[in-house]
């Protein structure tokens, strides 16, 4: 796959995303995808590996998906903000789970934002405005 590269900004420090998805083919595209914006990526296939890996890293976001076989991702994020050393850093989910009342158990563990697969461009655009520091509700942008 050929992704064009977005213009690096000079003297900026790459922005750290700790990505968690137990699917090699999925974790191989996102990868591509985000570094073709320059982001720092750290691949992880397993819930369990997360919470070690954020403390010791201090990602600036963590991508979650939920269907992972050991700890689903949901669970991971509610361990996430139970500590306080990771509470602060910014989690969103990236998954094709939707059971009813899950976005609403998302806001209540303290996921930021929601994108369904196969919608990699919304993600990316989540990402982007989470490093913009715009206030985000949902996926959408506040003024």
């Amino acid at each position: 796959m050929f992704f064009k590269q977005k213009p690096e900004t000079p003297g900026l420090p790459k922005k750290k995303i700790l990505y968690v998805d137990d699917e090699p083919a999925i974790r191989q595209i996102m990868l591509e995808r985000l570094r073709a914006y320059h982001y720092d990526v750290i691949m992880l296939e397993k819930g369990r590996d997360v919470l070690d890996k954020a403390v010791a890293v201090q990602p600036d976001l963590i991508v979650l998906d939920q269907g992972m076989p050991d700890i689903p991702g949901l669970e991971v994020c509610r361990q996430l903000k139970a500590n306080p050393v990771t509470q602060p850093i910014p989690v969103v989910m990236f998954t094709c789970f939707t059971q009813k009342g899950f976005e609403e158990k998302c806001v209540e563990a303290g996921i930021l934002g929601i994108i369904y697969k196969p919608e990699v461009g919304e993600l990316i655009q989540l990402i982007r405005k989470i490093f913009a520091g715009k206030k985000i509700v949902w996926g959408e942008e506040e003024d």
